[in-house]
């Protein structure tokens, strides 16, 4: 076509476009880009999620050692999440990198030197959460339920002595609440309306999670409901429901890393 015809189309094309476009927004409008895809690193990040060994912890009792890997296994097999999951036993010598720490306890002593307790601190408030239960172990067929479910308990007791250390969380570290029904926790994947699923203990006693508060967000969370044993023994009937309540925990505490460390 002859170059002078072209032109003449072309006004016209744009005389049109006048008539049916406002002036307003033709003076804002942009051609269209080709915008090229992202590369995509092929090392995508790696979210780890640490089972916490300390000092007179014992396997099956203090700890189930199958907790984190099963977990782990639940979101491979019944979700969809994109994402690289990596399981662990750390120290608190070895917190760098952690998306969620998870730590258990029953009958065994909380010994925790100033060093240690100062990591614990440093991790927490540059942004760390912590997950922590009071569990109770399976025995000769049954539960050994004890006080399992209730306040009080030794691990209770030990733990939440433990975070009052003005080098963890300070003043904050005895400011416990009940995470609310409505919270984040229980719809960050999993709709859980009704808070945390019955776990292995004694029923009709404590029925919700705690919580303490860094800056305004989460930085550690308590249960007394046993939920992790269910994680951790894949013979457990009706283990869905805390798995199901892991894969929201594991979700919010990538969320919360991703978001970084509170404003100071």
């Amino acid at each position: 076509m002859h170059p002078i015809g072209q032109g003449q189309k072309t006004r016209n094309v744009c005389r049109t476009k006048e008539r049916l476009v406002p002036r307003a927004a033709q003076e804002h409008a942009r051609p269209d880009l080709s915008i090229r895809e992202p590369e995509r690193s092929a090392r995508a990040r790696t979210y780890v999620l640490a089972s916490l060994i300390y000092k007179d912890a014992e396997d099956g009792v203090d700890r189930f050692p199958l907790a984190v890997p099963e977990l782990i296994q639940y979101v491979e097999d019944n979700t969809e999440l994109d994402v690289r999951l990596r399981g662990e036993d750390r120290t608190l010598r070895q917190l760098d990198g952690i998306t969620l720490l998870y730590m258990s306890g029953n009958n065994a002593q909380l010994r925790i030197g100033a060093e240690d307790r100062r990591r614990l601190g440093r991790f927490l408030q540059d942004g760390g959460l912590l997950y922590a239960e009071d569990v109770r172990p399976r025995g000769l067929g049954r539960f050994r339920f004890g006080d399992a479910g209730r306040s009080g308990t030794p691990f209770d007791r030990h733990f939440k002595e433990l975070v009052k250390d003005p080098d963890i969380l300070g003043a904050g570290g005895s400011r416990w609440r009940k995470v609310p029904r409505d919270h984040a926790l229980y719809s960050s994947f999993f709709a859980l309306p009704d808070g945390p699923p019955p776990g292995a203990h004694q029923p009709g006693t404590i029925t919700d999670l705690e919580m303490l508060e860094y800056r305004g967000r989460v930085a550690v969370l308590f249960s007394d409901l046993n939920l992790t044993y269910f994680w951790g023994d894949p013979q457990a009937h009706s283990r869905a429901p805390s798995l199901r309540f892991g894969v929201n925990l594991l979700v919010f505490a990538i969320a919360r890393q991703q978001a970084g460390p509170a404003l100071r």
